[in-house]
């Protein structure tokens, strides 16, 4: 895989994925679930910051029953590309709402995400580190 920063041109891989990573964000913050779906892999693993782990399903279920995303914003600090498969690193920020709770939380952590080329780019792995304060 080669490295690059978003200083320089990008391919039209990594464009179309950081257009797809900006649709999901939006898909979290206006609950648009069926917009989400589309976007995921089948064998999609998203891993949280707390290390719980969801399938696709279970993803989907989080996402509609337990949090309400307020604002996701990933600043891209690299990507990694690779025939049918995108990295993209970053710093995830978000402001999350947990279902039935009135407190927002703003979170901030270092994110990765894993895209791959299935009929259109694709979700498929999400790992989260938390960063502290």
């Amino acid at each position: 895989m080669s490295p690059s920063t978003l200083e320089g041109a990008t391919s039209p891989s990594v464009t179309s994925v950081l257009a797809a990573s900006r649709k999901r964000a939006e898909a979290l913050e206006t609950r648009d679930g069926s917009l989400l779906r589309t976007l995921l892999a089948e064998e999609l693993r998203y891993t949280h910051a707390t290390g719980i782990t969801h399938d696709r399903e279970g993803y989907l279920a989080f996402v509609r029953d337990r949090q309400q995303f307020r604002r996701v914003s990933l600043a891209v600090a690299c990507t990694f590309e690779d025939m049918d498969t995108v990295v993209v690193r970053g710093q995830l920020s978000q402001t999350i709402q947990r279902h039935g709770e009135s407190q927002r939380i703003d979170v901030q952590s270092l994110a990765t995400e894993i895209w791959v080329r299935r009929d259109g780019w694709r979700f498929a792995v999400f790992q989260s580190t938390r960063l502290p304060g």
